[in-house]
């Protein structure tokens, strides 16, 4: 394994030099270095760590918080210091600029750097529970000791939390065990060794970190809980929702991310009050995952993890808001069995969905609140809302005048009409234009005999009116002024609409019939009187006395 260099900060030498930086942010000479040389400089504050970046007389950057060969880093969170040193560190005006923060004041000072204390070797053992073995070497002077701290983080610069310390003798092997009690689940920890000593005013350190390991906390995740995944692929949204939470856990850690990439989209932590939480995905991912790991006292359980294939939704229906039909086909596909809520309007129908098919939803005319609802084979839960209103009624379509069965003698003719709600207007196929105020018009060329006609006009939902019509076309001959005499030409005057013919027939046929009825109650009346006066007659005769009845 490569040797790391240790950092020697001489107090005393004659090489050091203070800088106190109060300005907000800035570029600013620091200082001048009178030859080439390995230098560390110190940088402390006293609120948040600060942005700083060191530029050389070559115009050559230096950030301490980024690797770069020839140069280390090395932070004290309790001291707020960052050691950061430069091997062959350039002559010449040195500047720094940087970002005050929060912070009142940043110092610098620069310092020499010489070689002094080296960690030789250092290795990991097996996790025993919550326990790792580990094993390290120092060299420097023979006899003498030093003090280790061994921290786990998660990357080179990240915060670090001590799960070891103690001293030890130069040169011998120190085996000992890092606690890892402390720590969350993750499944890319690493350790940092440092050791240091101070003699004579100075520092000596090094330090080294070890290869990554996985560490499961099984003592946390008794304190774990299934979430909550809700997919509304409409809008691109995810819900996570916690319905049982152990009254040990403090926080939720969430991410989300997508088509299996393995640093997150999005990563937050919620307290344990929130009970539901909205998040965006990118409408174009194929997949989905949320990863949820529970805080407790500090440490992170196990992340559980959901994921959604958003790509084979096994439910779908029609895109859009407004149809013309109150059956809304729903298709599926890949289902066993599935359950389904399907709610139009407040009332629920719940649907058994097996294979690959087709079901219609049955909505109502207006305005429809629709929510189809499923819980997959991998708890996730798939949600899909829509208003969606259905209109089936068609354009309204005034045609200007009956064409069908009309006769004229032109080539062709004139077909006008007003119509509202439409979005397209067809005549005989082709699309005819429509006047602000609905009214439209469009010449048709006429064959001889006849002609068919067809209006149709459409909304924007498909719904249609329509018109049919048959015009007769024929050549009539005209004699200079004259009418037409041909005995077709006048049966068709006589039988057309603008003539009187057919008034005049209706009329001598009525008073026809009130004469008849005239005639047939007078006969009907005389007869009826004669019959009375006869009878009358019959009567008298009857009771009259004879004559020699009368003497007596």
């Amino acid at each position: 394994m490569k040797k790391i260099l240790a950092f020697i900060l001489l107090c005393a030498t004659l090489m050091t030099a203070n800088f106190a930086v109060f300005a907000e942010v800035q570029e600013k000479d620091t200082f001048y270095l009178n030859e080439q040389k390995d230098i560390v400089i110190a940088i402390s504050w006293d609120q948040a760590k600060p942005a700083i970046v060191f530029i050389d007389p070559e115009g050559i950057e230096y950030n301490p918080d980024q690797s770069a060969e020839g140069t280390m880093t090395a932070e004290n969170t309790t001291t707020k210091t960052i050691y950061y040193i430069v091997q062959g560190a350039a002559q010449g005006q040195w500047r720094v600029r940087y970002d005050k923060g929060t912070n009142s004041r940043i110092d610098i000072e620069l310092h020499e750097y010489k070689k002094g204390l080296f960690i030789e070797n250092f290795t990991l053992g097996t996790i025993e529970e919550k326990y790792l073995p580990v094993s390290f070497q120092v060299s420097g002077e023979d006899g003498a000791y030093y003090n280790y701290r061994i921290s786990a983080m998660i990357d080179h610069t990240g915060s670090e939390k001590v799960v070891a310390s103690g001293t030890a003798r130069v040169g011998d092997v120190k085996n000992t065990r890092a606690n890892l009690s402390a720590l969350s689940s993750y499944n890319a920890y690493m350790l940092k060794l440092y050791v240091w000593q101070n003699e004579d005013g100075s520092d000596l350190f090094d330090f080294m970190f070890s290869p990554t390991f996985e560490f499961v906390n099984k003592a946390m995740d008794k304190y774990a809980s299934d979430f909550k995944m809700i997919v509304c692929p409409d809008e691109s949204l995810l819900y996570v929702g916690f319905d049982k939470l152990d009254y040990n856990v403090d926080g939720m850690l969430v991410a989300v991310f997508e088509d299996g990439g393995e640093e997150p989209i999005f990563f937050d932590e919620y307290d344990r009050d929130k009970e539901e939480i909205q998040l965006a995905y990118d409408p174009a991912a194929k997949e989905v995952s949320v990863e949820v790991s529970y805080k407790v006292d500090g440490v992170n359980t196990t992340p559980i993890r959901k994921t959604a294939k958003i790509s084979d939704m096994a439910i779908s229906i029609p895109s859009g808001e407004a149809f013309n039909s109150i059956n809304l086909p729903m298709t599926y596909k890949g289902l066993e069995k599935q359950l389904c809520a399907v709610t139009v309007n407040g009332y629920v129908t719940e649907l058994v969905l097996d294979g690959k098919g087709q079901s219609n939803i049955t909505l109502g005319d207006d305005w429809n609140t629709l929510r189809i609802e499923y819980l997959d084979q991998n708890g996730v839960t798939w949600l899909i809302e829509r208003e969606i209103f259905v209109d089936r009624i068609p354009p309204v379509l005034h045609m200007s005048q009956n064409y069908d069965g009309m006769a004229v003698s032109a080539e062709e003719v004139a077909v006008s009409g007003t119509t509202s709600d439409c979005e397209e207007l067809l005549i005989n196929g082709k699309s005819v234009k429509i006047e602000a105020n609905g009214a439209f018009s469009e010449k048709i060329k006429l064959s001889k005999g006849e002609n068919r006609v067809t209006v149709i006009a459409k909304d924007a939902l498909g719904n249609e009116t329509r018109y049919s019509a048959v015009i007769f076309s024929g050549v009539i001959t005209e004699n200079k002024g004259t009418e037409n005499t041909a005995p077709g030409a006048f049966l068709e005057k006589i039988f057309s609409q603008d003539s009187y013919f057919v008034l005049i027939s209706s009329s001598v046929i009525a008073l026809l019939i009130v004469a008849y009825a005239l005639i047939f109650w007078r006969k009907q009346k005389e007869k009826t009187q004669g019959e009375k006066k006869e009878k009358k007659q019959k009567k008298e005769k009857k009771v009259k006395p004879k004559k020699g009845d009368a003497e007596k």
